[in-house]
């Protein structure tokens, strides 16, 4: 579905004020169309052949690594105004996902044409900019899950997971699964609930169905 181009400068301006450019808004207007994912949608599996790159309006994706096993690995989180560099690789080099992303909430995706993307790149230098420093936030994210993984026990890597995506839900109410948790972190899920009881014994977050309120860092 095309975007009515009155919303779409409005939601540029609050979400990506550095791309508030008229020209590139046009451009943007002609070209991109947008797509709504219910929560637990995948909008890229592994070994998709992409042509199109997502850039987050609303919701929550996180992007997972996927083996030649099928085993999963949490690479890291999408949220509103963030585009995925990983997709963007793969079209550029036409090479196919080597990834899956899926929605953790309901989510509101932006999808631009590769060749509309790439042409950004020459012809508008807020794009670039933007494309650069996207690249550079998701690198530091990686080498942070790096860091937790070498430094962290296990207590601190959970809360430091919830706190990252209460950041980008922008909320205190985390809506997972302890299996969804298990699988993130690479750990068990028994390990998990343990660590979360222990969390809520020690004031640190309520439990609730398929949801954890944060309550103190």
């Amino acid at each position: 579905m095309r975007i009515e181009s009155v919303r779409l400068e409005e939601t540029i301006a609050k979400l990506l004020p550095e791309l508030h450019h008229p020209p590139l808004l046009r451009e943007m207007q002609l070209h991109i169309t947008e797509r709504f994912f219910e929560g637990g949608k995948v909008v890229v599996h592994y070994g998709d052949d992409l042509k199109e790159v997502p850039l987050i309006v609303h919701g929550l994706i996180r992007l997972i690594r996927v083996n030649e096993e099928g085993e999963e690995r949490l690479l890291y989180f999408l949220g509103p105004g963030e585009i995925c560099v990983s997709a963007f690789s793969c079209c550029m080099i036409q090479k196919r996902s080597e990834y899956k992303m899926e929605v953790m909430e309901d989510a509101t995706l932006w999808m631009i044409p590769i060749n509309a993307a790439d042409r950004w790149l020459t012809q508008y230098h807020q794009w670039r900019n933007f494309i650069f420093s996207s690249y550079e936030n998701k690198l530091m994210q990686l080498i942070d899950v790096i860091d937790s993984l070498t430094f962290l026990k296990l207590e601190e890597r959970l809360l430091d997971y919830l706190y990252k995506l209460s950041v980008m839900a922008g909320k205190n109410l985390v809506r997972i699964t302890h299996q969804q948790i298990s699988r993130d972190l690479n750990v068990s899920r028994e390990a998990v609930s343990r660590m979360l009881k222990k969390l809520e014994r020690d004031g640190k977050l309520r439990l609730g169905r398929n949801k954890i309120e944060l309550i103190d860092r």
